[in-house]
């Protein structure tokens, strides 16, 4: 059942991490880092569960709170988007591949869709395993499309694509003070789309939900794509040596720390070894 599971959860991620994928037109990021970006995003999901355990259980019991806003905009979005915006700024923004405003959009998809695949695999297993043990016909299947079609996996991407553009107009924009709103936009953007679509879900407004808010939110990022396209420098044939040399000067510090990439091989392989030390209840 978990393979089951697991399988489904996998094929939804990669499935609108492909379709995304397309869409950068002009300069394709690196399958390898696009890898760690998925991989960062599976890591970030076990350090949001120890973050909440921790910081917020002791104030509120996880999953015990009757208020819907309490779960969407404090348990839900506040610590999520926090710790997938770190991994975004503070490790793929500054990284030489990062070479136009379309990459923001890239980078935070794959962020999203490695988070989304590991939380709703404990999502689904939550409400699809009790399903299946009841013996009810069908309960198991409705379990497993109702919540690949509406949990985490199309949500996150969709916050952290948006939230992705307005990260990367802030790495190409040379006023610091148009780069402190861009980075501003990402965050209220990420923080209140998440907030706003887990309040309708819990709250039981499905109706807007469905007629206005998923609608308004993939015509809003359809619309940032055609910007981030037409703004490229791949587009408008800047690209050479002056752009390279106008953003990516010769030095190490504009690269990035060499424990930066340390990082980005080490992270996911500690964080799994919490992760299963939780499991074998090793971790309290």
């Amino acid at each position: 059942m978990w393979i089951d599971i697991a399988l489904l959860m996998l094929g939804v991620s990669v499935l609108f991490v492909i379709g995304l994928y397309l869409t950068d037109r002009y300069e394709k990021e690196p399958p390898q880092r696009l890898l760690y970006a998925f991989l960062l995003g599976m890591t970030s999901t076990l350090v949001v569960i120890l973050l909440k355990k921790w910081l917020l259980s002791p104030f509120a019991p996880l999953g015990k709170s009757t208020s819907p806003f309490f779960r969407a905009f404090i348990e839900a979005s506040l610590f999520e988007e926090a710790v997938k915006l770190a991994i975004i700024i503070g490790i793929f923004y500054r990284l030489r591949d990062f070479s136009e405003p379309m990459d923001g959009i890239i980078y935070g998809a794959f962020v999203a869709a490695g988070f989304a695949y590991v939380e709703n695999i404990l999502y689904t297993a939550g409400v699809a395993i009790p399903a299946f043990s009841s013996g009810e016909k069908g309960a198991y299947t409705r379990a497993l499309l109702w919540m690949t079609a509406l949990r985490s996996i199309p949500g996150h991407i969709l916050f952290n694509a948006i939230s992705g553009y307005f990260i990367g107009m802030a790495k190409f924009t040379w006023s610091k003070e148009k780069r402190k709103r861009y980075f501003v936009k990402a965050i209220l953007s990420a923080y209140l789309l998440h907030g706003i679509f887990d309040f309708l879900l819990m709250s039981g407004y499905k109706k807007i939900f469905f007629l206005l808010f998923l609608p308004s939110s993939i015509i809003w990022l359809i619309y940032l794509i055609r910007g981030a396209w037409k703004i490229s420098p791949y587009n408008q044939g800047i690209v050479g040596e002056d752009y390279i040399l106008i953003y990516w000067p010769e030095d190490e510090e504009e690269r990035g720390p060499a424990w930066i990439y340390l990082l980005l091989f080490s992270f996911p392989v500690i964080a799994y070894a919490l992760f299963l030390l939780l499991l074998i209840g090793a971790i309290k």
